[in-house]
């Protein structure tokens, strides 16, 4: 799946969630820099990369280290590792199934009970997406330590897009806690869990550790609403078009209404 594709899957989402107001840019959010937009790139194409079962060329002349594949919950991710660039990237792939749409439905908050979790016991996330990383958790923690064992220098990372967005926000909060170095970018993420969840992930992923980046009108991050009890983590990264980093703009910390109830703006992450 190539960026173009998922920047036209975000398009059809956002037609059939019904948001067809064209976007202004948000006054008083900054634009960020060509180097931070190009990191959105580079790590994307490790997002794209993940919906693929086997990838023959992968991104950025990196080397797929290990494929995941938990069948009874459907979720998948791919470890790659950049040599070049000292990176060994994380990546879940999103919806893309009838099994991964149930996932993405299991909508009620449970209590977040995870690998490293030991530290907020009145967190609560999807339990979709809990259940997907709690399937895959431990093989891919021990792979990663497998490698970094071997490479302590080089920097872990976690993306996904769309549902492997979400999951990529539990999994970054249990890795977090053995990788201090880590970095996340998710693309499309919905809403992952409540307040509290929200407040966590800004706690122990502070920014610029983490980054949520959303683009134009997708759907995606609109699915689930705040009345259902979610809220976003930060830091907001609105992408519009024409691409580019003076077109891309760093939104208010946490789910901003000012942000994303804009008049004008339509709803870039209601």
């Amino acid at each position: 799946m190539t960026v173009r594709l998922l920047v036209q899957l975000a398009a059809v989402t956002a037609l059939l969630s019904g948001v067809v107001a064209v976007p202004k840019p948000p006054a008083g959010d900054p634009t960020i820099s060509p180097s931070l937009y190009d990191d959105f790139v580079r790590v994307t194409k490790y997002a794209a990369a993940s919906y693929a079962s086997q990838c023959a060329m992968p991104p950025n002349n990196s080397t797929v280290v290990r494929y995941f594949n938990n069948v009874s919950t459907d979720t998948q991710a791919t470890l790659f590792r950049d040599d070049t660039r000292r990176e060994l990237v994380i990546a879940f792939r999103g919806t893309s199934d009838l099994q991964d749409f149930l996932s993405d439905f299991a909508q009620t908050l449970v209590p977040f009970k995870a690998i490293g979790i030991d530290d907020c016991p009145d967190c609560k996330v999807h339990n979709g997406t809990l259940t997907a990383w709690n399937s895959v958790s431990n093989d891919v923690l021990w792979a990663m330590q497998a490698q970094l064992l071997y490479f302590p220098e080089y920097k872990p990372i976690v993306t996904g897009h769309s549902l492997g967005g979400a999951i990529a926000s539990v999994a970054s909060a249990s890795l977090v806690h053995f990788f201090t170095s880590l970095k996340t970018y998710t693309f499309g993420q919905f809403r992952t869990g409540d307040p509290t969840y929200a407040a966590y992930i800004d706690q122990i992923l502070p920014y610029p550790k983490l980054y949520r980046v959303t683009h134009l009108n997708d759907g995606i991050p609109q699915t689930i609403h705040r009345s259902s009890g979610y809220a976003h983590h930060s830091r907001e990264h609105w992408e519009l078009e024409p691409f580019g980093p003076s077109n891309t703009f760093k939104c208010s910390p946490g789910d901003d209404q000012a942000s994303n109830f804009r008049p004008g703006v339509a709803v870039h992450n209601f």
